[in-house]
C-alpha cells in the first residue's frame, strides 16, 4: 500500500527530506531522535512505554512478530507476511518469542513440533 502512495518518479519508499537517498547515518540519527524524543515523554507519562536504549531498528522484526503471535497467526501465516521462508521466520519467532512471558511457552512448543516434522 505504501509503494502505491508514492509520488510518480520517487524510486525511494524512504528518501531523504532533499529526496535522494537517506544515508545509513542521517537514518539512524532520525531514528535515535524519535527513541529520544518518546523517552522523554515516557518520563512524564506513566501510560507510555520507554524504547529500551539498546534497540536498534533491526529489531522491529522482532515487534512485528510478536504483534502477530499475540494475534493468534500461525507460523505459515507469519512466514507470509513477513516475506520470509519457514524455517527462517522459525528462527526469529524463536529468538523473540522468548522475550514475550505471555506467548513464548506456547510458541516454543509449536515450533520444537514444526523442527521435528521439518527434520523427518
Amino acid at each position: 500500500m505504501l509503494i502505491d502512495t508514492m509520488p510518480e518518479g520517487q524510486d525511494l519508499i524512504v528518501p531523504s527530506l532533499t529526496g535522494g537517498i537517506l544515508t545509513a547515518n542521517r537514518a539512524s540519527s532520525v531514528i535515535r531522535g524519535v527513541k529520544e524524543r518518546h523517552n522523554a515523554k515516557a518520563e512524564k507519562d506513566d501510560t507510555l512505554i520507554p524504547i529500551r536504549h539498546e534497540l536498534r531498528p533491526y529489531d522491529l522484526r522482532g515487534t512485528a512478530v510478536t504483534q502477530l503471535l499475540r494475534a493468534g497467526c500461525s507460523l505459515n501465516q507469519i512466514a507470509v507476511t513477513m516475506g520470509w521462508g519457514l524455517q527462517h521466520a522459525a528462527y526469529v519467532i524463536e529468538n523473540y518469542a522468548a522475550l514475550v512471558p505471555e506467548v513464548s511457552d506456547e510458541v516454543l512448543e509449536k515450533l520444537t513440533v514444526f523442527r521435528s516434522e521439518a527434520h523427518k
